[in-house]
């Protein structure tokens, strides 16, 4: 084999990482050649600085937690972001829906309906009258109850948007 054939396999060589039978035909070629030799001897240097350079190199001690933790960031934004266009599309859907339901035949029949629930709560007016202090009371419990499963509800999303990370 010529220097030039040889020199291809040198790298493959000095990493111990050729079939039998080339190996043999370069270290049969090395035996004769010197400038090869040469070659071998400068890659095998090289090779040994940078593996030392790599044992010496040391992260930082919490390194892999910094990382960790950033790519949890990303993940969570990607997540958050996810779920406010789902959100925002849901709504858009839902407002196109509504208007369109209003607009049809159906919707005459739904606008109907609106008006007469509208003259009942009119006509409810005198309950408030007749119950006394009682549906201020009523009113506080229903809020409550109503920013309270609110709370709930946001604090589960958050804890489900914190437990889908998965590293």
């Amino acid at each position: 084999m010529s220097c030039h054939e040889i020199q291809m396999y040198l790298t493959a060589y000095v990493d111990d990482a050729l079939e039998i039978d080339k190996r043999n035909r370069v270290e049969q070629h090395l035996r004769q050649c010197y400038d090869c030799q040469a070659l071998v001897m400068e890659l095998q240097q090289t090779t040994a600085l940078v593996f030392e350079q790599l044992n010496r190199t040391v992260a930082p001690i919490n390194f892999e937690d910094s990382v960790m933790q950033q790519i949890a960031g990303v993940y969570q934004e990607r997540q958050v972001r996810r779920f406010s266009i789902f959100y925002l599309a849901c709504a858009l859907i839902g407002i196109g829906g509504f208007a369109a339901v209003l607009l049809s035949p159906v919707g005459t029949f739904i606008r109907v309906l609106f008006h007469l629930f509208l003259a009942v709560l009119n006509g409810l007016s005198f309950v408030p009258a007749s119950l006394g202090h009682w549906w201020m009371v009523c009113i506080l419990l229903s809020t409550i109850v109503l920013v309270g499963s609110s709370i709930f509800g946001v604090s589960r999303v958050l804890r489900s948007l914190q437990s889908e990370v998965v590293l």
